[in-house]
């Protein structure tokens, strides 16, 4: 067999799988998480896939173990052969990233196999940042023998989600969900809903705690905001915006918008404009009046004000 034709082939596949994964990505950032499962699952078969490459690089010289290596799935025990058979530079590598590598057979299989809950979405946004982190290690060190991923390049959508990616952000927000589903697991009795209601606290399914009858916090600001009706006249919105939020039955809490909006299944900007009898009750037009004054100046220099669209 000619010298590097399984390399080669084996890692033209992750290629496929690699772009797939991402254009997914990609479309689920962009449209709101419409199918982060099926984006995961390629993610995670190209991750195993470029994994099995340093194996028939650098780690396997016998075409027998090879092919063995082609066979198997992704899992602890080839992790562990991986990280056993790479020369010292690999090791390093893989000693920074292992926290999150040690993970991917679980997400590769659950993405595959099962499905994943909705706040797991996390994960997604984990394995594409893996995958290019394994892309770009795997060209630095074998691109004289793999010319596709010297010739590869990331649209510039990713590439700047890449370069901008928080991973410190993205450990918090692991360990966060980690103990709040430890918590969950201790609760042993039912809770009756007692919901804060005031202009500054808007009531939401907690992301983790689903299968409890018990709704989580978010906190933040309610404002007054103008929109128009068919014939242009101006019309009053409420939106409530968040910042932060609290489950008191797990604990879980968020005090990051991004997380919120990368992380989990969570709006930030919530439409509340049929309490706006009651916000006139307390308040008053005044909001109201200086709510229009502020639209008109946006009119004024012809501009569209869309910065409160409702999710």
């Amino acid at each position: 067999m000619e010298k590097g034709l399984l390399e080669r082939h084996i890692g033209s596949v992750a290629l496929d799988f690699l772009g797939e994964g991402l254009s997914l990505f990609q479309k689920n950032i962009l449209d709101g998480y419409l199918s982060y499962q099926v984006a995961t699952a390629n993610l995670g078969i190209s991750i195993e896939l470029m994994l099995k490459i340093y194996l028939l690089c650098d780690g396997f010289n016998n075409i027998f173990e090879k092919r063995f290596c082609l066979r198997e799935c992704c899992n602890d025990i080839e992790l562990r052969v991986l990280k056993k058979s790479m020369p010292i530079y690999h090791k390093e590598f893989f000693d920074r990233i292992n926290h999150l590598l040690s993970t991917i057979p679980d997400i590769r299989n659950d993405s595959v196999h099962s499905i994943l809950p909705s706040y797991h979405k996390y994960k997604m946004c984990m394995s594409a940042f893996l995958a290019i982190k394994l892309f770009y290690h795997l060209r630095n060190n074998f691109g004289d023998r793999l010319e596709e991923f010297r010739q590869y390049k990331f649209n510039d959508y990713i590439q700047t989600w890449f370069t901008n990616f928080n991973e410190e952000q993205l450990d918090n927000a692991i360990k966060t969900i980690q103990d709040s589903e430890k918590n969950i697991l201790k609760q042993n009795k039912d809770y009756s809903e007692a919901y804060i209601e005031t202009w500054k606290h808007f009531q939401v399914e907690c992301p983790i705690n689903q299968h409890k009858v018990h709704k989580g916090t978010l906190y933040g600001e309610t404002n007054v905001e103008i929109d128009h009706d068919d014939n242009g006249k101006p019309i009053p919105r409420l939106y409530f915006i968040a910042d932060s939020f609290k489950c008191d039955i797990c604990e879980h809490s968020i005090r990051n918008i991004d997380e919120m909006i990368e992380y989990y299944n969570l709006d930030i900007v919530y439409d509340r404009s049929n309490e706006y009898d009651k916000w006139l009750s307390e308040f008053g037009e005044g909001p109201f009046i200086e709510a229009l004054t502020e639209y008109r100046e946006f009119l004024s220099m012809g501009e569209d004000d869309n910065r409160f669209k409702a999710h």
